[in-house]
């Protein structure tokens, strides 16, 4: 298969998605000073392969551009919810607000 991309999901292939998941967890061990079998060269291969190394931040990432997007076809960043145009903006979008409101009051968010 070719998927043109390095955002796999379990669902895709549970064998692929394991060893993805081990690499990030190396990675992480490698930023916070660890031991880790991820070596400078592997990371790097991975990286010119464009490997997402937080998806959660990958994902918040295409997110934001779809607001910017959004923002440029609308004139405005008051996404509805539901958002028919885009379901998945609507609930990020309701998502941030509630986390924003969360700080505020100095909850966890």
């Amino acid at each position: 298969a070719n998927f043109h991309h390095c955002d796999v999901e379990a669902k895709e292939n549970k064998g692929l998605w394991d060893w993805v998941h081990r690499q990030r967890h190396m990675y992480r061990r490698r930023q916070d000073g660890k031991r880790s079998s991820l070596t400078d060269e592997r990371q790097q291969k991975l990286q010119d392969l464009g490997f997402i190394w937080n998806p959660l931040q990958a994902l918040w990432e295409r997110q934001f551009s779809n607001l910017i997007a959004y923002k440029a076809k609308h004139g405005h960043t008051n996404v509805p919810y539901p958002c028919n145009e885009n379901p998945s903006l609507g609930n990020w979008v309701t998502a941030q607000r509630r986390k924003y409101r969360r700080f505020k009051k100095g909850e966890k968010s």
